[in-house]
């Protein structure tokens, strides 16, 4: 169940794919681009390696339905949004262009 609240954000594919389903991310600072998913809107990024605050924040993140779905719509629009198909695909076309050039 708790998998169903909140993703560690330690591998940004499979945070991508939880944002896909409107969790909320938490992860670790300097985590190969969760931070800048996450930004201050998407979960919460704790102090690298500093594992209390990140427990803290998946128990006030798990005692909070509401925060916790508001900021999981959140995480999920944005990667809808940023990282869709739909959304990355014309611009890896047009890098792909520019350098076929």
């Amino acid at each position: 169940k708790a998998a169903m609240l909140v993703l560690l954000g330690l591998f940004p594919i499979v945070m991508l794919e939880a944002a896909t389903f409107n969790m909320p991310i938490v992860c670790f600072e300097g985590g190969g681009g969760a931070p800048e998913f996450v930004g201050t809107d998407c979960g919460h990024v704790s102090p690298y390696l500093d594992v209390v605050d990140m427990a803290e924040a998946v128990i006030d993140l798990a005692r909070d339905p509401n925060r916790r779905a508001s900021i999981g719509q959140t995480a999920g629009s944005r990667v809808r949004e940023r990282h869709s198909v739909d959304a990355a695909g014309p611009m890896l076309l047009d890098v792909i262009h520019s350098v076929s050039r």
